[in-house]
């Protein structure tokens, strides 16, 4: 049984985080290449299952990519990698890179939880998208999906890759 003890504030103590080895869904060349970079995958609070990682087409169309949150040194990034037939693989690319305090909030009187959610935006729920949150046009055509983040309970936005550069938009507040 898993006891929660009182917090009188956040603590970076108290966010639970799963080796790699415990993601069996992500390719072995990605895990590999967590436990290199000492990553631990950070869970949200409520999470009954190992989550913060994404499977989709993030950078362009039909391609097989993962995103997902590696916590070093108690602080977390979005690491979005490329499957290949490498045997040595390194991200293509990271974002949001923040203290895991940052992603804390109050989930009763006593207690503070890790709120920070990866997922998969799907090309269907995006392809409309004409401007990100900046006022800047997102190229067309829109064709591949995004990234999803979520502060549990609060707000969340994407990330959207084109010609090399990453467009963010709010998805709920």
């Amino acid at each position: 049984m898993h006891f929660m003890m009182a917090q009188a504030g956040p603590s970076p103590n108290s966010v639970r985080r799963v080796a790699p080895d415990s993601l069996p869904q992500v390719p072995g060349t990605v895990r590999r290449d967590l436990v290199r970079r000492g990553c631990l995958v950070p869970q949200p609070y409520d999470a009954r299952k190992p989550t913060n990682v994404a499977h989709g087409a993030f950078t362009a169309p039909k391609v097989s990519e993962w995103a997902i949150l590696c916590s070093a040194h108690d602080t977390s990034e979005i690491l979005i990698y490329r499957v290949s037939g490498s045997a040595d693989l390194r991200p293509i690319d990271s974002l949001e890179r923040a203290a895991d305090l940052a992603w804390m909030q109050r989930i009763s009187d006593t207690q503070w939880g890790f709120s920070r959610l990866l997922g998969t935006l799907p090309l269907d729920r995006i392809r409309t998208w004409r401007r990100d949150d900046a006022g800047r046009s997102i190229p067309r055509p829109i064709d591949h999906d995004a990234i999803e983040q979520t502060f549990l309970g609060k707000a969340a936005d994407a990330f959207y890759r084109a010609e090399g550069r990453w467009y963010r938009r709010a998805t709920t507040d």
